[in-house]
């Protein structure tokens, strides 16, 4: 239960995991109002973002 707290805790205190958090939950988002944009070509297609 310490490990659950703890985790929280650091995901909510610092800005920068919320914006990642933010950022991905607004990706997931766009990706799936496109219609024939599945998650599989969407994580495709983020794979050159993750390399930077």
């Amino acid at each position: 239960m310490e490990a659950i707290i703890g985790g929280f805790s650091t995901i909510f205190t610092d800005p920068m995991c919320l914006t990642v958090l933010f950022g991905g939950v607004f990706i997931g988002i766009v990706f799936g109002c496109i219609p024939g944009l599945t998650a599989t070509l969407g994580v495709t297609l983020m794979i050159p973002f993750t390399y930077a």
